[in-house]
């Protein structure tokens, strides 16, 4: 079945570029006062505190801030996966300039929204956590490059 077109583009390039503008979205409502620690917190507190029972105060504190730093990473990391899927549907900007393209997007997608976090009354923007963001997208793109290599050195040895 040929791939339809959308707008003018193949179904397949539309589709890779409307997630990755989904996606994006999501990242900038998550960075918004609805995603702050203290509304955060409302939900993981109680979750955390159930789970963990035995758990000393200070220690559900430390696990929130941790799994809040973790997200971080998980959510920048699909960012960058779904950039470098998108970018990768222009045939100049496959490989390793798709990756470049990529983190280009993982960067300016961090760096404003901690900018904007930085005006809010309930965020803080964080040169950290753009870094935190940086690691995720890079972190991600590794895997898949060496998942790729790996794929197609399996496929070479058929």
């Amino acid at each position: 079945m040929a791939d339809e077109e959308v707008l003018g583009f193949p179904g397949r390039t539309a589709r890779a570029w409307a997630l990755l503008l989904l996606w994006t979205g999501a990242v900038w409502w998550l960075g918004g006062d609805g995603g702050a620690a203290p509304v955060t917190s409302r939900i993981l507190s109680p979750l955390l505190a159930w789970l963990l029972p035995w758990a000393a105060p200070d220690s559900l504190s430390a696990a929130i801030v941790a799994i809040r730093k973790s997200a971080h990473l998980a959510v920048y990391g699909v960012l960058a996966l779904l950039a470098l899927r998108a970018l990768g549907s222009a045939p100049a900007l496959r490989g390793a300039r798709a990756a470049l393209g990529a983190m280009l997007w993982v960067a300016t997608v961090a760096a404003f929204d901690e900018l904007r976090q930085a005006g809010s009354p309930v965020r803080t923007g964080s040169a950290g956590d753009v870094a935190l963001d940086l690691a995720g997208g890079a972190l991600a793109l590794a895997c898949a490059s060496t998942l790729a290599r790996a794929r197609a050195a399996a496929g070479g040895a058929r």
